[in-house]
């Protein structure tokens, strides 16, 4: 009798677990989300200055000079200075290659092989080229972009 007893109370489980079962599948499905023709990820591809834009600065990306409206959308902090901090060694190469980009605003270089040759001023004088690796040159172009100084240049 006691067996019979328990095959019962197991049939009683089975039938919570199917009623649950069938609770459940007769929800409505969840509405997904309308795929919308204008996202977030495509309005960041378009940012071509501003500290979202410095986060996809590469060794292979396009920079140029960017225009005053560009310059103006950066928003910077009450309270912060606007500039960059430069090792002493590497100030007037770096100054120089700035220089050289906004010489040429409807030019576009490349930020690991064309920088280099824009930092000779007048005199021949390379400006400490030598302290310019890699790094420095990529963090320079980031910081630009990121203060609206220089803009990447987009895939159209």
């Amino acid at each position: 009798d006691n067996d019979d007893d328990d095959d019962d109370d197991d049939d009683e489980d089975d039938d919570d677990e199917e009623s649950a079962n069938a609770d459940a599948s007769s929800e409505p499905p969840q509405s997904q989300p309308q795929s919308q023709p204008h996202t977030e990820d495509d309005e960041a591809d378009s940012i071509v200055v501003g500290p979202k834009a410095a986060s996809k600065v590469r060794l292979e990306t396009l920079v140029r000079a960017s225009t005053p409206s560009e310059r103006e959308s950066v928003a910077m902090e009450e309270g912060k200075l606007r500039g960059l901090t430069v090792r002493e060694e590497t100030h007037g190469a770096l100054m120089s290659i700035l220089a050289g980009i906004k010489n040429h605003p409807g030019r576009s270089f490349v930020v690991g092989s064309d920088l280099r040759g824009l930092a000779k001023n007048d005199e021949g004088d390379d400006g400490g080229l030598d302290f310019v690796c890699d790094f420095t040159l990529l963090s320079f172009a980031r910081c630009c972009v990121e203060l609206g100084a220089l803009a990447m240049v987009c895939d159209s």
